[in-house]
């Protein structure tokens, strides 16, 4: 993208912006804005900060929900940033920012939806920086599984990716499984058995055997008694 369209693209967003906080956007007029925020999304990470910013700063105004799936699309390509999108500049990876892949989570969560569940599920099995992995987990308070344990797959694929987990990783993961398994069997099952497996690990720190006990424990209680948040 040449510096005049991402000038040209900076100015138009601010027009349109300034239209929708104005009067309510048609949904023709807010396709179009989604179109300029997909160019925008391809500028380079400059132009990427700067439409994360302005996304999260008209999210409650626009009123914005999973059926505003353009917008979805484009969230769903800036957390790929880095892991499943990769540039190379010199044979080196040039586009890896987590700060955009976080950023990016966040307002997946937030809008919801089994396109933003998939994209954040996608991640999960690719993404190695802690930091990410953190906000993922964090995330699945706010997103259900499905029937089939998507997420639960997704967590459980992303622990196999760990040669040596960091103990903030599992306590992360560990604390996430009770909001994930709801009322599948499967999942649950899954859950207990990833539990006892991190218990048994001769790697991890016993804080994290003794926090892996409880959160064992705090499944089967909800398990017994059907309340599952």
């Amino acid at each position: 993208m040449t510096k005049r369209w991402i000038i040209i693209a900076a100015l138009l967003c601010c027009v349109l912006i300034g239209k929708a906080y104005s009067i309510e956007m048609s949904d023709k007029e807010k396709k179009e804005m989604f179109k300029t925020y997909r160019k925008m999304s391809r500028g380079g990470y400059s132009m990427e900060v700067a439409l994360l910013n302005r996304i999260e700063y008209e999210y409650e105004k626009m009123e914005y929900t999973a059926d505003d799936r353009e917008l979805v699309q484009v969230i769903i390509y800036l957390s790929e940033e880095g892991v499943l999108r990769r540039e190379y500049v010199g044979g080196r990876l040039s586009n890896d920012n987590f700060d955009i892949r976080i950023r990016a989570v966040r307002l997946l969560t937030k809008l919801g939806g089994d396109d933003a569940c998939n994209a954040i599920c996608r991640l999960l099995c690719h993404e190695m920086n802690i930091n990410v992995l953190c906000v993922i987990f964090d995330s699945f308070v706010d997103i259900p599984d499905n029937e089939n344990g998507t997420v639960m797959e997704s967590i459980l694929q992303s622990y196999r990716n760990q040669v040596r987990p960091e103990h903030t990783y599992l306590l992360s993961m560990m604390r996430c499984l009770k909001y994930v398994i709801g009322s599948n069997d499967k999942s649950y099952n899954q859950s207990i058995d990833l539990l006892k497996e991190i218990i048994n690990r001769e790697d991890v720190r016993d804080i994290v055997k003794i926090e892996a006990n409880n959160e064992m424990n705090l499944l089967r209680q909800f398990r017994e008694s059907s309340n599952f948040d």
